[in-house]
């Protein structure tokens, strides 16, 4: 790690979050000088709508505080972890190859992640060898300076949106890959990967380029970008108010028997009217498994068939560190899903 570079950009990130706070205060401002010349049935509702942006400005005001006081708390814990491994602060780690026997997707075997997760963490399975995390975007999409200062502590992994305390615990949300789809039927990559856009299609999860893109994950030794390029899949409505769910996939792989093999990242979240208000395109986690739950059964209904859950070693629920790298309410296991 370079030490001078990430006291660098924490001294931007800081000024960025001035910066952002100063966004904040003038377009409340702003709201608060609208509201006199409003009349009749709209004034209650403009009041209610003002009531919760203050609400989301103080709820940023006081995530970004913890972001620019918990770096260097995340620093002293990075140190003493890589203490404990007997590895050099100043080197580079190369995470190590897991060596296990494959398991299936109905065995006990541990869902927990080690207790300094990677971007290179893969785990075995009867579908190949599948990374456990989606991996931080490439930069085809903007970078802002918040997700430079997380890149240090979150090791080639994409956390969420980059911001902190996603998830009620964590300094930094993790996104694990959490469903594995599988396809017996297609012969070429190009023919399944119009079949994973029907099967989701079908099953209410339309194709959307609104969200942020790069990220890829990692299938047999290869990275593989999210598919189609730039595309996730939500269930999104005209109705703001409530949570939606949204995926990324990533392939496809050759399994062992022939099939090509999907992985994917899904998460349910809810709309953030103060974050897109100020250009921040930023929506708020609620849940890893919930989205899992509605992705799987909104295929089964299509004509899917469930196989199983697969252990991915992708939980940080039982590791101290979890307080820093944290997944939610994830259990470390995808749901294994046979296309139609």
């Amino acid at each position: 790690m370079d030490v001078e570079a990430l006291a660098d950009t924490a001294t931007r990130l800081s000024d960025a979050f001035e910066e952002a706070k100063s966004v904040l205060a003038n377009t409340s401002d702003v709201a608060q000088g609208a509201s006199p010349p409003i009349r009749g049935e709209a004034s209650a509702a403009w009041a209610k709508l003002l009531e919760d942006w203050q609400q989301q400005n103080l709820l940023h005001s006081a995530r970004g505080e913890q972001l620019v006081t918990g770096l260097s708390e995340a620093a002293k814990l990075y140190k003493e972890v890589d203490s404990q491994s007997g590895i050099d602060i100043g080197q580079e780690i190369v995470p190590a190859t897991e060596q296990h026997p494959a398991p299936s997707p109905d065995t006990s075997a541990s869902p927990d992640s080690s207790w300094l997760p990677d971007g290179g963490d893969t785990v075995r399975t009867p579908y190949g060898d599948l990374g456990k995390w989606m991996r931080s975007p490439d930069g085809s999409s903007p970078v802002p300076v918040w997700s430079q200062a997380a890149a240090f502590f979150n090791r080639g992994i994409a956390s969420w949106t980059e911001l902190p305390l996603q998830g009620g615990q964590s300094l930094f949300l993790h996104e694990p890959v959490n469903m594995v789809l599988v396809d017996g039927t297609s012969k070429t990559p190009a023919e399944a990967q119009q079949r994973l856009i029907a099967n989701l299609e079908a099953a209410g999860f339309h194709q959307d380029t609104g969200s942020s893109s790069g990220y890829s994950a990692l299938l047999n030794g290869k990275s593989y970008d999210q598919a189609p390029p730039g595309v996730t899949f939500n269930n999104l409505t005209s109705d703001h108010s409530k949570p939606y769910d949204h995926g990324r996939f990533f392939g496809p792989v050759q399994s062992p028997d022939g099939s090509y093999v999907w992985t994917g990242a899904v998460s349910k979240e809810k709309f953030d009217p103060v974050a897109k208000l100020v250009g921040l395109g930023i929506d708020d986690y609620v849940s890893f498994q919930g989205a899992r739950d509605v992705f799987t059964s909104g295929l089964a209904s299509e004509g899917a068939v469930a196989i199983g859950m697969q252990p991915m070693g992708n939980s940080m629920a039982s590791n101290l560190s979890r307080y820093v790298w944290g997944t939610g309410d994830h259990d470390g296991k995808a749901a294994v899903m046979q296309l139609r």
